[in-house]
């Protein structure tokens, strides 16, 4: 999922009632994982910004420390 720069997002998870596998390449991007069946609209009505499929979030993952 994407947040808005300077919000909380785990809290936002934490609210939602997710959990979360690993940051994502940026602050405000997280990958989370399900727990309710309605962990999508959790995620939005807590404060999430778009949130998309983990399978299709591999451009999210962080760079490897070279």
């Amino acid at each position: 999922m994407i947040g808005p720069p300077g919000r909380d997002m785990i809290a936002v998870v934490a609210r939602a009632g997710g959990s979360i596998l690993r940051a994502g390449g940026w602050a405000d991007i997280l990958v989370a994982t399900a727990g309710p069946s309605d962990l999508v609209a959790r995620l939005n009505a807590s404060g999430a910004g778009p949130v998309v499929d983990a399978r299709f979030a591999r451009g999210c993952a962080p760079l490897p420390a070279l």
